[in-house]
């Protein structure tokens, strides 16, 4: 009773040793040591079977203690076969091999303290913060006994049995995060709940709307054909997006009248046009028209004068005069200046930019125009962060010297001022690149991914530091320290 109440006093110092070893290597960043995964060996050697006792997850403090093999019970170096056991006891170890017999190994456990030191560096296993619980919403499953809420849906564990047609619970088909039941993404059918009917019906495409509903037809869908009698056309019909599928009213033919679906766009002979019209040379029904009206020829226009494809009230044949209404912006059949910056029959010719003549287009005023004040006549130039705008014409025909702006933040690149940056050297003195932008240098103390990004050129324990601040125990990012190079505490 006595051997046994020495060895669990022996037990508690051998861990109450551990945990002080631990905490002074921890408090300055101590030596690593080994992996110390020995285990509890010195309370292990109440069993004497010695060193058949494996030693944790192959920890270097004491998986084979001396004497380890010893299996008598009055060696008492079978105790220091237990050397790094009580090292395990921070790590996963499973204990020491302690030798000896039952008479000897708690005294042989004591010993076992000895491998303390290779705990210190044996870290701890992150245990994967970012995966969800067993059973929680979102986790992986195979059935509904696997999850907390009682409903296993698409493969993970849902907030909801989630039944309802064109719903899910997995992000593979909804974009929403695992566990949420959400509709399917419009466009998708992955569990096949929507029949594909006719486009002539209107009805449901074969889709999810993203909606929680099977899709119907879009209105771009053509349910029915054209058709065209007498002299009434019919379009295409087009589903409405709700089901419905809807038929334009029917349009006339004008002089024309049906061919087999669509309206005659020529004619042959009168039997192609509609009463009151004739099939003129050029194969069109038509009647002389007034001024204004489309026309292919003079004779169809009673003033006898067909221009830019109208019926004109002259011959309109001026310098950038025109008689329809897409080149003059006034009434289709009035002679009159074509719009201003266009040149429809190619009236004007383009000089050189850099000379501010003529540019090639009208004046609204029925003449060619000048080069306009925004139209650059020379290059813009760029040098160190000062930018020098493009040269510019006045609208008079001589071409004005640009005026000098800074870059601001960034430097010049490619003839301008940067407006992005891939690296520091993009942006200007006192500034950074961050994420793709030209930002001030920070204070010491600001957080920093860089040295770059100090004004102090120094970024330590991740803050802006005063100094590179590498002393031994030394921190640059204290509690109501930072910026400043203090001891660590």
């Amino acid at each position: 009773m006595d051997r046994m109440a020495n060895l669990l006093v022996d037990s508690r110092a051998v861990r109450i040793l551990a945990l002080a070893s631990i905490f002074g290597l921890v408090a300055c960043g101590g030596p690593s040591g080994g992996t110390g995964e020995g285990g509890s060996g010195g309370a292990a050697g109440k069993q004497g079977t010695g060193g058949s006792a494996t030693g944790g997850n192959k920890g270097t403090g004491g998986v084979t203690g001396s004497g380890g093999t010893s299996t008598g019970g009055s060696s008492a170096t079978g105790g220091v076969s237990g050397t790094g056991g009580a090292a395990g006891a921070t790590a996963t170890g499973t204990g020491g091999a302690a030798g000896g017999t039952a008479t000897d190994g708690g005294a042989a456990g004591i010993d076992g303290a000895a491998g303390m030191d290779g705990a210190a560096g044996s870290g701890v296993v992150d245990a994967g913060v970012d995966m969800p619980p067993d059973g929680g919403i979102g986790g992986g499953c195979t059935d509904n006994s696997g999850c907390a809420s009682g409903f296993c849906v698409d493969g993970v564990c849902c907030e909801s049995a989630c039944t309802d047609l064109c719903m899910a619970c997995a992000s593979g088909k909804t974009g929403a995060a695992n566990g949420l039941c959400k509709p399917i993404s419009v466009g998708t059918d992955p569990d096949n709940e929507c029949d594909q009917q006719a486009a002539s019906t209107c009805g449901t495409d074969g889709m999810c709307d993203g909606a929680g509903a099977c899709r119907k037809y879009t209105v771009t869908t053509q349910c029915s054909s054209e058709t065209c009698t007498g002299s009434t056309d019919t379009p295409a019909g087009m589903c409405n997006g709700s089901g419905t599928c809807t038929v334009p009213t029917g349009t006339s033919c004008g002089n024309y009248v049906c061919s087999a679906n669509a309206c005659k766009t020529s004619c042959l002979s009168a039997a192609d046009c509609t009463s009151g019209t004739f099939c003129n040379p050029a194969g069109h029904c038509v009647t002389p028209q007034a001024n204004g009206a489309a026309c292919i020829a003079g004779s169809q226009c009673t003033s006898n004068f067909c221009v830019d494809g109208v019926c004109c009230e002259s011959a309109c044949a001026g310098l950038c005069m025109a008689c329809s209404a897409a080149k003059t912006g006034g009434a289709d059949g009035s002679c009159a200046a074509v719009t201003a910056g266009t040149n429809p029959d190619s009236d004007c010719t383009a000089d050189a930019p850099s000379t501010c003549g003529h540019s090639g287009m009208c004046n609204g005023a029925g003449a060619c125009a000048l080069y306009g004040a925004t139209t650059a006549c020379g290059p813009e130039a760029c040098t160190g962060s000062t930018d020098t705008a493009a040269p510019t014409c006045d609208g008079a025909g001589t071409c004005v010297p640009g005026g000098t702006s800074s870059c601001g933040a960034y430097v010049c690149g490619n003839g301008s001022c940067l407006k992005i940056c891939v690296g520091n050297a993009d942006c200007s003195s006192g500034n950074f690149c961050s994420n793709g932008s030209c930002v001030p240098q920070e204070a010491n103390g600001a957080a920093c991914g860089g040295a770059g990004a100090c004004q102090s050129g120094f970024c330590v324990d991740g803050v802006c530091c005063e100094n590179a601040c590498n002393g031994t125990c030394m921190t640059c990012n204290g509690v109501g320290t930072q910026g400043t190079c203090t001891a660590q505490v």
